[in-house]
């Protein structure tokens, strides 16, 4: 069975890194990736060499083909933080319990 698709967005993956769920995202999720979240996520890395633990392992993700870098089809506008951040305690209950 296919793993459902989800595309990551830059406060989810410091917020899950953060929280060690990152580890468990490829058990339940195909990963995605745009450009401008990529570039939002490896800005501290890649501009001003800082060793950040999530984008570190976010690269080698990318670079493993784990996570797989694709424009989106058809872009979603007006999702925020405030409407996905339930949708990451969901997932942190799930993932821990």
């Amino acid at each position: 069975m296919a793993l459902p698709k989800a595309s990551l967005d830059a406060s989810f993956w410091i917020n899950a890194h953060q929280v060690g769920l990152t580890s468990f995202l490829p058990e339940y999720f195909q990963l995605f990736v745009c450009s401008e979240v990529e570039r939002e996520i490896l800005h501290p890395l890649i501009t001003k060499g800082l060793p950040v633990a999530a984008a570190l392992q976010f690269q080698e993700w990318c670079e493993t083909k784990i996570i797989t870098r694709q424009e989106p089809a058809h872009p979603v506008v007006g999702i925020t933080w405030a409407r996905t951040r339930p949708l990451l305690w969901l997932l942190m209950v799930t993932m821990c319990c």
